[in-house]
């Protein structure tokens, strides 16, 4: 029988589950920039640190604990989403932060859609586990250790971009003059890998002038390059086998390991890449370790994070077909693997509407299309909470005629507290 209070919910949680790390392939999905070794995601990379939100969380047994306290009388969260989670998805056809992620929320509001659950939908409620991020240990250790396993000597300090919202720490130089780790010390613990020299064929040639916009702010013209690489000869990029080989050194240097299958290998002649995802449960999760080289056949770049994942206990869900409604809140939305965004189809949009050239004030209303959700399956679903903790739900990833239409979370309403929505007039 479904229980109503949810004090007797969560003391019935049960969080003695068995709990699978493993590893998947997976990508910070979806665009072509994503995929590619081209030299904007390089430059860019190589010229300010970037925390991914998806990297590895080092393997091991996984501590279990109920933390919430019960008050009577007052209302029991598992935990609260912030307005901030509206940048994680939204509907979701970009990966979490990138630039195409920007750019499928100008689109999407010029196309909305009426979602519809299918008959094949199945319409029984279940259980899942969530599980939280716990950084264990200080900051400076764990620094430390990835200096071993990078050769980086120093001192951790903390970063001239760390604040009190995303504390952050370094090692190694932060003008490019050699390699560093960037880590920062909330959420999950995303940490990133550089080193400027594997890039011995970029050189400055020109810098971008910025260019007059209306009478406005001048502002830098976006196709603009000041920076021009050429891919040296073919057969500097490291072998399939030879990347898989440095990759399982790295990986075993920081205390994991993963099997031939579960690793994603992309090489071209611009570089090459290898990624390996963490699993919860027997399925993949977005939490990732990804690791590039340069077309000298240097490692680049190494994405991870710090954090282990505790469970929380074990709770209701809605069934697939009553969640259906929350792919049009973007409140319930969250970040998936990779293998969920890469059917290759895409949904129908609106025709000829592009908002980044319209004025808002003057803007036609959104066109709404019929969306019927055809299938879906269940899904480990990344969010991050108003106090920048991050958690992985159960969830579902649904399709419209194979083509991915969003991902959400399945917690029974009231585990989850939601924001307000802000309404327009």
């Amino acid at each position: 029988m479904k229980e109503n209070n949810l004090d007797a919910r969560l003391k019935a949680a049960d969080p003695v589950v068995e709990v699978e790390l493993g590893s998947e392939v997976l990508h910070n999905a979806t665009t072509t920039q994503a995929h590619g070794l081209g030299r904007k995601h390089h430059m860019n990379a190589a010229a300010r640190p970037r925390f991914i939100l998806t990297a590895l969380a080092a393997a091991g047994a996984l501590a279990i604990t109920i933390p919430l306290t019960l008050s009577p009388g007052e209302p029991q969260y598992l935990l609260s989403v912030g307005d901030s989670q509206s940048s994680s998805m939204l509907g979701a056809k970009g990966a979490p932060g990138t630039e195409a992620d920007q750019g499928v929320r100008d689109m999407m509001m010029w196309t909305q859609y009426n979602y519809l659950a299918g008959d094949s939908l199945g319409s029984e409620a279940g259980q899942g586990v969530a599980y939280k991020a716990k950084l264990n240990g200080s900051p400076t250790d764990y620094l430390l250790m990835l200096g071993r396993v990078f050769s980086i000597e120093g001192t951790p300090k903390e970063s001239q971009y760390s604040s009190a919202e995303w504390p952050t720490w370094v090692l190694g130089p932060e003008d490019g003059s050699g390699p560093n780790v960037y880590l920062n010390w909330s959420g999950n613990g995303s940490w990133w890998y550089n080193d400027p020299s594997a890039w011995p064929n970029v050189q400055a040639l020109k810098s971008c002038e910025p260019v007059a916009s209306d009478g406005e702010v001048d502002q830098v013209d976006p196709d603009c390059s000041g920076f021009v690489e050429t891919p040296i000869e073919s057969g500097k990029v490291p072998t399939e086998s030879e990347l898989v080989e440095q990759a399982n050194q790295i990986f075993t240097s920081a205390g994991v390991s993963f099997p031939r299958n579960q690793l994603r290998v992309s090489r071209d002649t611009w570089g090459a890449s290898v990624e390996a995802s963490m699993f919860l449960n027997g399925s993949p999760t977005a939490e990732m370790w990804w690791m590039s080289w340069s077309d000298s056949g240097a490692l680049a770049s190494v994405s991870g994070f710090a954090a282990e994942f505790e469970q929380m206990g074990t709770f209701n869900t809605v069934s697939q077909e009553s969640a259906v409604s929350r792919l049009a809140d973007y409140r319930y939305s969250g970040g998936v693997a990779y293998k969920f965004y890469n059917s290759g189809i895409a949904l129908p949009m609106a025709d000829g509407i592009d908002t980044r050239e319209l004025d808002p004030e003057s803007a036609p209303e959104p066109e709404i299309l019929d969306l019927t959700i055809d299938s879906a399956e269940s899904a480990n679903v990344t969010i991050w909470a108003s106090d920048n903790s991050v958690w992985i739900l159960p969830g579902y990833v649904y399709y419209a005629k194979d083509a991915f239409a969003g991902a959400v979370f399945a917690l029974e309403d009231g585990l989850v507290k939601l924001p307000e929505i802000e309404v327009t007039k």
